[in-house]
């Protein structure tokens, strides 16, 4: 989210820096029916369809408070055959709470 960012971004060690890439949530606008999951299943897709991302990766989804769309982003990938999928406890709210790096 915009508060998120304004709080500043998730640190990562060195050997892991050039690894993380932040895939933003699809957000659609119409009428389309079960919105919500359809929005996840098109940032699965963004997120599978990166280079170097391959269904044996390892992918952390977060959202702001881990209450929002990362469960779902996560089951998608799922269901494109990703095995290695993990939401992070809490969200960007919960890496921050947990003293883990976050950069201004």
């Amino acid at each position: 989210s915009e508060a998120d960012a304004a709080r500043g971004a998730l640190e990562f060690p060195r050997r892991a820096a050039n690894k993380v890439v932040s895939v933003p949530r699809e957000k659609l606008s119409g009428n389309f029916k079960n919105m919500g999951d359809v929005e996840a299943t098109l940032t699965a897709t963004k997120i599978a369809s990166l280079k170097g991302v391959k269904r044996s990766t390892k992918v952390l989804v977060l959202d702001s408070n881990g209450r929002g769309d990362a469960p779902k982003v996560a089951k998608a990938l799922g269901g494109q055959g990703f095995g290695k999928v993990y939401v992070v406890e809490g969200g960007f709210n919960g890496w921050a709470n947990a003293g883990l790096g976050i950069s201004a």
